[in-house]
């Protein structure tokens, strides 16, 4: 009624845009099932929104607004897969308008969106304690991006989420290869434990604010239509508190030191968030605790090197060895294991191991081990040694080299000599 399908919402009167949460009197209340049976966390998040995966943020905006207004329950009564068509354009839009999100799910697809684990910090292929979708969205957290676009459908006592934290966390090389368990330490705001969360003194509790009679609301008239704005004197708590307690102020939340253990997957690497969920800051009027974040920082280790889920390791093999053969022992991720040299083995020759590298986190096995051969030319030699090598200089002459052995490896050797 207030404005033609398709057409972008009108600006309020400027008298009243200053008026902090104004909804219509008269909307309707609508209960939005977000479970994760609604919506598949596999579903390409860009195919959801019907936009090119190099699209611009401007351009993902606009199809969410579009999408969502064709879906949202208002225009759909009753309709269930509306509903889902809903929850699944809210969760494309959560990651790909965020620019870490979108990086990460561009970089390890829909598995690193999810309790515990990418985002892409789950209900995953890692189970409670990996990765998990968006399925525990509530409803304030869809209807957050349309408080303005439908007149605030929220009063200012809604159900809040609570502030999510963010950690740094330092990893070996070897922890993040295998996985492992790490416990955390951070400040954040928690429920004061002297009030309760009340933000009252002990022994006395909020009262009802006399401005709004406990609504937490206001109404307001402007021409014909009649609206409702959140209560100034009250912020639309409803109540007001006369004596606050003194641990918090009245907040109802304390700063402290808190410990969380994290579960850390194998195959993690540097710039990957691990979301924990629900050990954020607490919510506020019934609404769910924030998540933690932890960004991980991987060390590099001296004997291997990571090139995504494949890894490097450089062997110098003895000179002898590499022209005759035989056999060396490496390391690898899982120990040592045994090799055998071909006769002839050039320096930059590559072996590869496959399966023998990192976890992929798409959980589609390993990445491989290459080894890389190098060959040891000794710097001093024995007088038995270098007799040896004189001679077979000549033989390698005869051999293409040329007489006086100035070609092959031997020759560049002794070059000069």
């Amino acid at each position: 009624p207030l404005r033609r399908a398709g057409h972008a919402p009108a600006s309020p009167p400027s008298s009243l845009r200053a008026a902090p949460s104004v909804s219509y009197a008269w909307k309707r209340t609508h209960t939005i099932h977000t479970s994760s049976t609604l919506f598949d966390a596999q579903k390409d998040y860009y195919e959801t929104l019907g936009v090119p995966k190099d699209a611009s943020k401007e351009d993902i905006k606009k199809a969410y607004y579009r999408l969502a207004k064709k879906y949202h329950p208002d225009a759909n009564k009753n309709d269930r897969e509306a509903e889902k068509k809903f929850a699944e354009v809210n969760n494309a839009y959560e990651v790909l308008s965020d620019p870490e999100k979108r990086r990460q799910y561009d970089a390890y697809g829909p598995q690193a969106m999810g309790g515990e684990g990418f985002h892409d910090g789950r209900g995953g292929p890692f189970g409670g304690s990996g990765f998990e979708g968006f399925g525990g969205m509530n409803a304030d957290e869809i209807f957050r991006e349309f408080s303005e676009f439908f007149g605030g459908m929220h009063g200012g006592t809604r159900p809040t989420r609570g502030n999510d934290i963010h950690v740094n966390l330092r990893l070996s090389f070897m922890e993040a290869v295998r996985g492992c368990k790490k416990e955390v330490e951070f400040s954040a705001m928690n429920t004061c434990g002297t009030c309760h969360g009340s933000g009252a003194r002990p022994g006395t509790s909020p009262v009802t604010c006399s401005q709004c009679g406990g609504t937490g609301r206001v109404s307001m008239s402007s021409g014909f239509f009649q609206l409702q704005t959140t209560c100034p004197s009250c912020k639309g708590e409803g109540t007001v508190i006369s004596s606050p307690c003194h641990s918090c102020g009245g907040s109802g939340k304390t700063r402290e030191r808190k410990s969380v253990v994290v579960n850390i997957p194998a195959g993690v690497d540097s710039g990957v968030n691990v979301r924990v969920a629900h050990q954020g800051e607490p919510g506020e009027k019934g609404g769910p605790d924030g998540n933690l974040y932890v960004e991980l920082r991987v060390d590099r280790d001296d004997t291997f090197r990571r090139d995504g889920a494949d890894v490097h390791l450089d062997v110098d093999l003895p000179l002898g060895m590499a022209v005759l053969g035989g056999e060396v022992t490496i390391p690898t991720l899982d120990g040592e294991e045994t090799l055998k040299v071909k006769q002839g083995t050039q320096p930059g020759t590559t072996y590869s191991l496959r399966g023998k590298g990192i976890t992929r986190l798409h959980g589609r096995g390993k990445g491989d081990l290459h080894v890389n051969y190098g060959v040891r030319i000794p710097t001093r030699l024995t007088a038995r040694q270098r007799e040896l090598m004189e001679e077979f200089r000549e033989t390698e002459g005869g051999s293409g080299g040329g007489k006086g052995g100035a070609g092959g490896l031997f020759g560049r050797m002794f070059r000069g000599k």
